[in-house]
């Protein structure tokens, strides 16, 4: 997504940064469907879908709650979402049809629920909750059971004031990338093993490394960092090297997401 354009936008662009095109005139955290048909956003507090050229834009959801960060599952049968649809403050973790119909509340916590991912199988969903104080990262089953904690983060000053927030599973699903500032005060992107274990630091910078996203193959991660000044779009290999630049813009280029099975990165972009 970007403002490029004046408004905050949905593009896509070629996995190299190349062919640039504009796909709608208001949109933000875009999400392919797996068969490529479709591209699910947000827009106004609700969540959207239009076709892969920017034509056909429907509204799926249309209480005036906050929906937010949808997400396809693998056989593209459901959309995860956030929504305050049935709380005043709190956010919890709901699915639906792709057309909008059969909404399912999956969590009930004390805290905010957000950010949801499917696992590769389509049989979990990770996701981030503040339900025990800070910003960590939880999975459960795809109906809502079986909730785990699969982070628990202190900072290198010894406090919990740490957030591990918008993971991505790998490909493969043995892995999931996340952004954290458990060793620095700006956030770094680090991946760990589906079960939490083995975390490893990818990226180290004074700057901000933020929403990984998993190429088809797994070989590469995607995300936006503002090390060369505003917020860009940038790649690297799954273990962190060979960082290149993407988009270069006086504005910035937020929230990637990997086209599926092709060579095609969507973005959104905005002044913050």
């Amino acid at each position: 997504m970007s403002n490029r354009d004046g408004n905050t936008e949905i593009y896509v662009m070629d996995a190299d940064g190349s062919n640039v095109v504009r796909l709608n005139s208001k949109g933000d955290n875009p999400s392919w469907s797996p068969d490529e048909s479709k591209i699910a956003f947000e827009r106004s507090n609700g969540i959207w879908v239009m076709n892969p050229d920017g034509s056909g834009q429907t509204r799926l959801t249309s209480s005036p709650w906050d929906y937010s960060s949808p997400s396809w599952s693998p056989d593209g049968s459901r959309i995860a979402f956030q929504s305050n649809r049935d709380e005043e403050s709190a956010s919890e973790i709901y699915v639906m049809n792709p057309d909008g119909a059969n909404v399912t509340r999956l969590t009930n916590s004390p805290g905010y629920d957000f950010n949801p991912s499917w696992s590769p199988d389509g049989s979990k969903v990770v996701f981030n909750s503040q339900s025990d104080g800070n910003t960590e990262i939880y999975v459960m089953d795809a109906d809502g059971s079986n909730v785990t904690r699969l982070t628990k983060a202190v900072g290198n000053d010894g406090s919990d004031y740490v957030a591990n927030i918008n993971p991505d599973w790998s490909p493969d699903g043995s892995k999931i990338a996340f952004e954290s500032n458990r060793d620095e005060y700006y956030p770094e992107i680090y991946v760990m093993d589906a079960d939490g274990s083995n975390v490893t630091r990818l990226t180290g910078n004074d700057v901000f490394d933020e929403v990984p996203s998993w190429s088809p193959d797994g070989s590469k991660i995607a995300f936006m960092s503002d090390r060369d000044g505003m917020r860009e779009i940038y790649a690297m290999d799954a273990d962190g090297s060979n960082v290149t630049r993407l988009t270069s813009n006086l504005w910035n280029d937020l929230r990637p997401d990997w086209r599926p099975a092709t060579s095609v990165v969507t973005a959104a972009s905005s002044t913050q």
